[in-house]
């Protein structure tokens, strides 16, 4: 028990040696050096992280026992909105680097929130946030977060990168993974008022990934769902109905009776009260719901 306990122990001291050596060549070195890690090529400029900067990163940096999690999420959320070049290329490296799971995904997320709301717009963000989606090797998780970060980002820039839009739509080339239905999300959000976006063109391609019978289940979910609230009160929900029966997936079932119902479609009333009176929970409470929105 004593050697196994003392293998742990190595193993762990490893890993948090290996990722905060890493790491910290960023507050060594300046970007524009030779031995710098940096993956945006930017100006040389003098490193101003300030010596707290430094230790609360380091920290965060530092793997953490998964029976410990708050401290390092309540890190982050401490950082400044005014971190330095060198700062930040340190937690981009552990963005791309550090540990991957339930815990350490969160810490990534807020990470990327801090970096998305600095007083100055980091510059590299864009390139940073297209690597991480783009990098097939990179954890799934971390992808989808990077994509989904891209909207607010999006929204943000006084000077609209091209590349994040051709990002979501080239996601909609990969309809057996979750990236087609996490772009259509996005788009949905930026149909409301950013140029380039248009609801219709979305709504279309949401419907062909929805009729799709081979795209990947939460990717179809998005998609109806996509659809439905792109396209409206039409007063015809027909296209739902397939999807709405027995035989499909429950999850898709949900979607496409909640469908029904965005859609106002009074022809379908009977359909609805079937499923209500017919079908076990959640299909039957969808169902009414479903109804109650058509009658309002």
């Amino acid at each position: 028990m004593k050697k196994n306990k003392l293998k742990i122990v190595i193993v762990s001291s490893a890993l948090v040696i290996l990722t905060v050596v890493a790491v910290s060549r960023f507050f060594m070195d300046s970007p524009g050096s030779a031995s710098a890690v940096a993956t945006v090529a930017e100006p040389e400029i003098a490193d101003n992280s300030s010596p707290q900067n430094r230790e609360l990163i380091n920290q965060i940096i530092t793997p953490v026992e998964l029976d410990k999690p708050r401290k390092t999420v309540e890190l982050v959320n401490s950082l400044p909105n005014n971190l330095s070049s060198t700062e930040r290329q340190a937690l981009y490296d552990f963005l791309r680097h550090g540990p991957n799971d339930s815990y350490h995904y969160a810490v990534k997320n807020d990470i990327i929130n801090v970096l998305r709301n600095q007083a100055e717009p980091p510059p590299e963000l864009t390139d940073i946030l297209l690597e991480l989606y783009q990098d097939k090797n990179q954890d799934k998780v971390v992808r989808i977060y990077a994509l989904q970060h891209m909207r607010p980002w999006y929204r943000m820039q006084s000077q609209k990168d091209p590349r994040i839009k051709e990002a979501f739509f080239s996601a909609l080339d990969e309809p057996d993974t979750e990236f087609a239905g996490t772009a259509l999300l996005a788009m949905r959000y930026l149909s409301k008022d950013q140029e380039g976006f248009d609801a219709q063109e979305i709504a279309g391609k949401a419907w062909k990934l929805a009729e799709n019978a081979d795209a990947n289940l939460l990717s179809r979910i998005s998609a109806i769902q996509v659809a439905s609230t792109l396209t409206g009160k039409t007063g015809d929900g027909s296209r739902y109905v397939q999807y709405a029966t027995s035989g499909n997936a429950m999850p898709i079932r949900l979607a496409s009776i909640a469908a029904i119902g965005v859609s106002g479609d009074r022809t379908q009333l009977e359909f609805l009260s079937q499923i209500a009176a017919n079908e076990p929970e959640p299909l039957n409470s969808a169902a009414k719901n479903a109804m109650k929105k058509i009658e309002n």
